[in-house]
């Protein structure tokens, strides 16, 4: 990435606070957090399946997301069981699309 060119972003100011708390969550600056944010996302975007990597790069993110928002033990467990039902049901149509 050594060529780069310069764009400018309009954010709202409620969005633009909570990348600025995310990059120094991450000693990062914040276009270095939108950078890697945006990159992480097309990689994701070719992945089609969850390999340790995806796995391990949603767990950090899911971290992140549950230490700002307080959520309790009873809420991560029904957030699991949803993700759960959703992949389950994801792969389904996978397997009846190739059949």
């Amino acid at each position: 990435m050594a060529d780069k060119t310069m764009v400018n972003v309009a954010f709202p100011t409620e969005l633009l606070q909570k990348i600025d708390a995310k990059a120094r969550e991450r000693y990062s600056s914040r276009s270095d957090y939108i950078r890697q944010t945006i990159v992480k996302s097309i990689e994701r975007d070719g992945e089609d399946e969850f390999t340790p990597e995806v796995i391990a790069q949603m767990a950090e993110e899911l971290d992140a997301h549950i230490k700002v928002k307080g959520f309790s033990d009873e809420d991560l467990t029904r957030m699991a069981k949803e993700t759960r039902r959703e992949i389950y049901a994801e792969q389904q149509r996978k397997d009846i699309r190739r059949s």
